[in-house]
């Protein structure tokens, strides 16, 4: 089986927000009892996916196999070398579990505003009609100038009549 991991479907809102709750839940564990590889290559593989051990990723999964590993080294390596002891592997690991958390929430946070753009630019587009609505309307706003020019006119004579002042004759153009 070839699994991809959620992560790799971040524009899915439910997806993103299983992968949070994935490395929360990853996180409490570590803190909680440590490096437990079982089950946290269980979480680790549900977000980033099958693993090839001789393949190592950029990504949290691959910061775990390392500050695990480092926790594991022997105590005169860990001196020779000066790798972080088993307690700062854990606490490094915490803190990049932390670094992907906040990360993924300003992506989910980004995604959400772009959503309510798209969706309020959609609600914008669908008021606007289309050609033969376009057409509909302008026809009914020159019919309706027009009967506007007519009354204007007609008004126009009656009060010149009213006033005893001369009336011109109606003049019509037709087109």
């Amino acid at each position: 089986m070839n699994n991809e991991g959620l992560i790799r479907k971040p524009d899915n809102p439910d997806v993103l927000e299983r992968c949070l709750e994935l490395l929360s839940e990853l996180q409490a564990q570590i803190k909680k009892k440590g490096f437990n590889v079982e089950y946290d290559k269980v979480i680790l593989e549900k977000v980033y996916g099958d693993r090839d051990d001789n393949r190592l990723r950029e990504d949290l999964y691959g910061s775990y196999v390392v500050w695990q590993n480092t926790s594991e080294t022997s105590e005169e390596e860990r001196v020779r070398e000066n790798y972080a002891s088993p307690e700062q592997s854990q606490q490094n690991i915490i803190q990049e579990i932390e670094k992907e958390i906040r990360r993924l929430k300003r992506y989910q946070k980004e995604r959400a505003s772009i959503e309510t753009a798209r969706t309020r630019l959609e609600v914008l587009s669908r008021s606007v009609p289309d050609a033969t609505g376009l057409d509909r309307l302008l026809r009914y706003d020159a019919s309706l100038e027009r009967a506007f020019d007519r009354t204007l006119s007609q008004l126009e004579r009656l009060q010149r009549m009213r006033l005893g002042r001369p009336v011109p004759p109606r003049i019509e153009v037709k087109v």
